[in-house]
């Protein structure tokens, strides 16, 4: 064992709550939402991006457990067992603070009306004219296709 195994380093690591154990090292992904669905979760780990308590993991479903340490990259991730209260407490939490966060003010949901628009003769004109062309293009007795240019 070398000098560097017997250190300590302190990362600076988030939480991702699970209500029961284990969990499934793709679904932590998901939860810690790094990834979008199970497949890119999958992938990450399969292309050896992933590692669990400081060894590089390639098993998709390898089983994790309270304070197991997640690392993706720079970031690390500790899974913690809670019960669903405090799960949905947290959620809301998090929920709240973007909404604090966040600088929505009335009048971004002001907008000035918009104006009708009016179509002209020529414009008018010309749909006509590509309607009649439609309607000639699927009469019977013409075989082939005739493309049809809107606006």
């Amino acid at each position: 064992m070398s000098d560097f195994d017997d250190q300590e380093i302190e990362v600076e690591a988030e939480e991702v709550l699970i209500t029961q154990e284990p969990v499934e090292l793709y679904k932590i992904l998901k939860l810690a939402n790094l990834v979008d669905g199970g497949g890119q979760a999958k992938h990450l780990i399969g292309e050896g991006y992933v590692a669990v308590n400081g060894e590089l993991e390639f098993r998709k479903r390898r089983k994790t457990y309270d304070g197991d340490v997640v690392q993706v990259g720079d970031q690390f991730f500790v899974v913690m067992l809670a019960d669903e209260e405090v799960i949905a407490a947290a959620s809301y939490d998090a929920s709240l603070q973007a909404v604090q966060e966040s600088e929505i003010t009335d009048d971004v949901f002001e907008s000035e009306p918009i104006e009708d628009v009016v179509p002209t003769p020529a414009a008018n004109e010309a749909v006509e004219q590509q309607t009649k062309d439609a309607e000639d293009a699927v009469k019977p007795g013409k075989k082939g296709r005739k493309s049809i240019d809107f606006f």
